[in-house]
């Protein structure tokens, strides 16, 4: 039988996947300090002797104080609404809300009201009617002949059809 020549307690390949965890954290530690490092300006204490008095001493005037006048207060809405031709031409007033009584009721003379149409809501996600190619009104399956129509490239002059 054959000896071993190679040491097998001297074989670096034995630990080199911790020799690669090692490099690899040891990396990632560099980077990380690296972009977690700051850096701060020096400072420069400026000393100056407290007892020199500065020549351009000038106090400012304390500031003037205007005293407030309240605005007028609105006035005040009236208890009866007149309805007025559109020809004639008021005077606008501001109105303001008359708290007093929250729960007396004003009279209001009729008031014509027009109802405003109603919107109709389409629904865009389903077809009714699905698109047909001239020439595959016939046929059984519209989907082969209209793909087989475009990939022939003649198309026909007349526009698309609707089946029902």
């Amino acid at each position: 039988m054959m000896e071993l020549k190679k040491n097998p307690k001297k074989d670096l390949n034995r630990n080199s996947s911790i020799y690669f965890v090692i490099g690899l954290v040891t990396v990632l530690m560099l980077t990380f300090i690296a972009l977690e490092w700051k850096t701060y300006d020096k400072v420069q204490i400026d000393y100056t002797c407290m007892s020199t008095p500065d020549i351009d001493l000038t106090e400012e005037p304390p500031p003037l104080i205007l005293p407030n006048t309240p605005p007028p207060p609105p006035p005040v809405a009236p208890t009866l609404i007149e309805v007025a031709p559109n020809d004639t031409e008021l005077p606008e007033t501001e109105i303001a809300a008359n708290i007093e009584d929250p729960d007396e009721s004003i009279p209001i003379a009729e008031i014509a009201y027009e109802e405003p149409e109603p919107e109709i809501d389409v629904i865009w996600t389903t077809i009714e009617e699905v698109p047909v190619f001239p020439g595959c009104e016939d046929e059984k399956d519209k989907r082969a002949c209209f793909q087989k129509m475009i990939n022939s490239r003649s198309l026909p002059t007349k526009g698309l059809m609707f089946i029902d």
